[in-house]
């Protein structure tokens, strides 16, 4: 982290270099020019896995109320068009419920970034003020479906295809 403490990792398997933040449109970072977004692949086999691979971060909300987290991401052609944003109040056991639209995320084109995602964690039930807070990003079957569907309509999904995160954020509100 840039400010605060916590770690991010890699769920399921997928496995990461750090690539461009400025491709094909950019993310938020102001630092142009630098590799340091995060570059998944390796996702599940078409029709197995769905939320099981992604990106990983604990971070403590101790001291902080009206969570919000936001993030930049972009999408390659072949990789899934649906992502979604699972919480944890105890750092294991994590959930979409509560969250708006399910916390799912989605792509209308590959190869771009889509800045500025953004949940608000503000009246979910313990995120608030907790050490143990955690939050993943993963991959999931098209919600009408029973399969992966590429986020490029003319591409087909892959495994190969890359997820790449930048500019993650936790903010909130001192508790007084």
């Amino acid at each position: 982290p840039v400010l605060g403490s916590g770690t991010a990792s890699l769920v399921g398997g997928v496995t990461a270099t750090f690539a461009s933040g400025d491709a094909s449109g950019g993310s938020t970072d102001p630092n142009v020019g630098d590799d340091s977004a995060w570059n998944l692949t390796g996702w599940a086999a078409q029709g197995t896995g769905s939320g099981t691979r992604g990106a990983q971060y604990n971070v403590s909300t101790v001291g902080f109320s009206n969570i919000v987290v936001t993030w930049d991401q972009r999408h390659s052609n072949t990789v899934s068009k649906y992502f979604q944003f699972q919480y944890s109040t105890d750092g294991s056991s994590f959930s979409s419920a509560g969250l708006a639209g399910d916390g799912i995320f989605f792509a209308t084109a590959g190869d771009t970034w889509y800045n500025n995602r953004s949940v608000d964690l503000t009246g979910v039930s313990g995120v608030a003020n907790n050490a143990n807070f955690a939050f993943r990003v993963v991959a999931i079957f098209d919600p009408a479906g029973s399969g992966y569907v590429a986020s490029n309509p003319t591409s087909s999904y892959a495994t190969t295809g890359t997820g790449r995160f930048d500019m993650v954020t936790v903010n909130g509100a001192a508790v007084p």
